[in-house]
């Protein structure tokens, strides 16, 4: 699993909510603030309970920022349903599609910052398709893991390329601003 989602045993139980794909953020910072009352350092002595106090609210505050992220809470998903399924690698229609956008938003000129807007629009557009089919296909019996994998992979892939559009988009316009 990627981004640290495995630094959890289970973020979901720790946290003491539900595991699932869609899940109401209001619900996960009550959750969390209930788990760090008891664990929260200021409440113990100094020594090993105040320590374990501080280890513990790391880990409910870490729970919940996986289960916050759309990506990081379907990955822990995955890995808790299917904990010996292997990685899947992008098609190559995914493959070529990433790779021409990422071309594109690279020619830095006076048309390229529309362009570089464009881009990060489908980007958008595309991460936004990919994990509502990815929670279709969670929510639904049977999940296929290594689809489930594979639609991770991507949402990754347009995350990389979302991030580095949005760079060359600040620099285009920082360059052109007279």
């Amino acid at each position: 699993m990627q981004s640290g989602a495995e630094s959890c045993e289970d973020p979901f139980a720790l946290l003491g909510v539900a595991r699932a794909y869609l899940i109401d953020d209001a619900l996960v910072t009550r959750a969390q603030v209930r788990a760090l009352v008891s664990c929260h350092p200021d409440r113990h002595a100094e020594g090993v309970e105040r320590e374990a106090a501080i280890v513990q609210s790391a880990r409910v505050n870490r729970a919940a920022s996986i289960v916050r992220d759309p990506l990081t809470r379907a990955e822990s998903l995955i890995a808790l349903e299917d904990p010996h399924g292997v990685a899947v690698s992008l098609t190559p229609a995914q493959l070529i599609a990433l790779l021409e956008r990422r071309e594109e938003a690279e020619i830095v000129d006076e048309s390229s910052a529309e362009r570089c807007r464009e881009i990060c629009t489908w980007v958008r557009e595309e991460i936004r398709s990919s994990f509502d089919s990815l929670v279709q296909h969670g929510t639904a019996r049977g999940v296929d893991w290594i689809k489930a994998r594979a639609m991770i992979a991507y949402l990754r892939a347009l995350t990389r390329l979302l991030s580095e559009v949005n760079r060359l988009e600040q620099f285009t316009q920082r360059d052109l601003t007279p």
